[in-house]
């Protein structure tokens, strides 16, 4: 997990995992209107594969909704698409971004 403040984080709402008091994952929403991007969203390599991302994803979902957001959406690797769309996320535009190697797409979920 990258460690990484951003200009603007003073803005976000936050959210950690803790197992044994270690932080093992952390996730961020930044409201814009009635949009709500999710940002952030990591899980310790040791800890992956053990249903703790997708169990902050949905809190952060839940969050969104009883806040009353529109939609939630994020900047993503490619190859993370399909995780996000067991959510119900979907591509948001056709348009891919890279980094270096790495594609990247948008995608939202309506709320």
């Amino acid at each position: 997990m990258s460690q990484g403040m951003l200009d603007n984080d003073d803005e976000g709402q936050h959210w950690g995992v803790y197992v044994d008091d270690r932080l093992v994952g952390v996730a961020s929403l930044f409201a814009d209107g009635k949009l709500v991007r999710l940002r952030k969203l990591a899980v310790v390599d040791d800890y992956q594969n053990l249903g703790l991302g997708s169990g902050l994803l949905e809190h952060l979902i839940d969050q969104a909704r009883a806040q009353g957001y529109d939609q939630l959406w994020c900047n993503i690797r490619e190859e993370s698409l399909p995780f996000y769309e067991s959510f119900g996320f979907q591509r948001l535009e056709a348009v891919k971004q890279f980094k270096g190697a790495d594609a990247y797409c948008r995608i939202g979920l309506s709320l």
